[in-house]
């Protein structure tokens, strides 16, 4: 839970644009969520410290579209 590599998944998206990457480990916040641009997110250790709830999680998810 020490956040996402941001760097690594922004450089991912400009190389391979029509890769979906699935983004995993270090989520710590909501933030994280908004802020990953990644097809999809492992999210273990934050919901089994209700650091933030599924329903919270989903819908950061919808609103990034």
């Amino acid at each position: 839970m020490t956040g996402c590599n941001f760097d690594l998944y922004e450089t991912l998206n400009k190389k391979f644009p029509n890769i979906d990457f699935q983004a995993s480990g270090g989520v710590h916040a909501l933030s994280d969520l908004k802020k990953l641009n990644t097809g999809g997110v492992i999210v273990g250790k934050a919901l089994y410290e209700n650091v933030f709830t599924i329903k919270q999680a989903l819908q950061i998810i919808a609103e990034r579209g």
